[in-house]
């Protein structure tokens, strides 16, 4: 029952991977390598959790999903500094030990409401959070990813504007499916999730691999009507005209 579910993670861990890899070539600087950074720690995270649930005892899953979200925290701190690289140094550096300290508490607060990670009937997983630590990841994921995004969002539309707007709506529906994650307990919602997050997770990859460049784009379409009018389009006219005759 567990192996889909790690696949799943293995393959969002993969996705996130080379997002992060290609992805600061559509951004060249500290932001988009920041950014980067932060989604090869999510990676990281996500291959970590694929891991953890092949695991027998509950107990191991535990300890090995904490050290997956330390991984993930981490990769929050540098999404945090791709999106306060328009502050002065001192800002920045307010930002990030301010956000550090939250990350701090977080952690200590989870220490006392410890995550109890299961899977249930239907074979789905649930990291089953305190509701207190639920909330507290949502502000830190919604407060530290949505103005990030934005940023990076501007910069990749100054190359390209049609990667720049798919880029957003694939970190946005990743956004919104990890808060969904985190709060929904339904299974057929939860599924619905897994669904959003990988085609998000599919087109994120598509672009940082350039795929969605205006360049690229008429390259593609001028070779898809070339083959529509030398293969399609008389094939299309010789059964006319056979109609025709017939």
């Amino acid at each position: 029952m567990t192996n889909p579910i790690a696949f799943f993670f293995v393959l969002l861990a993969i996705s996130l991977l080379i997002s992060g890899f290609y992805l600061p070539k559509l951004a060249m600087g500290k932001r988009g390598n920041n950014f980067g950074m932060g989604l090869i720690f999510s990676g990281i995270c996500f291959g970590i959790l694929g891991y953890a649930v092949t695991l027998g005892s509950l107990e191991s899953v535990n300890r090995t999903v904490t050290v997956g979200l330390a991984s993930l925290m981490l990769g929050m701190l540098f999404f945090l500094r791709s999106g306060t690289q328009h502050l002065s140094r001192g800002g920045r550096r307010s930002v990030l030990i301010a956000a550090a300290t939250y990350i701090l508490i977080l952690a200590i607060i989870r220490v006392y409401y410890p995550t109890n990670p299961d899977f249930i009937g239907s074979g789905l997983f649930f990291f089953n959070p305190h509701p207190l630590v639920k909330f507290m990841e949502i502000i830190l994921f919604t407060g530290v990813l949505v103005p990030a995004s934005l940023c990076m969002m501007h910069e990749i539309r100054i190359g390209d504007r049609i990667s720049g707007n798919a880029f957003y709506i694939a970190i946005i529906t990743i956004q919104v499916s990890l808060v969904v994650l985190l709060a929904s307990s339904e299974d057929f919602l939860i599924m619905l999730d897994a669904v959003a997050i990988s085609l998000a997770l599919l087109l994120l990859m598509l672009t940082a691999l350039g795929f969605f460049r205006r360049r690229r784009i008429k390259f593609i379409a001028f070779h898809l009507h070339q083959f529509y009018r030398n293969r399609i389009a008389p094939r299309l006219e010789a059964l006319k005209h056979s109609e025709r005759i017939s």
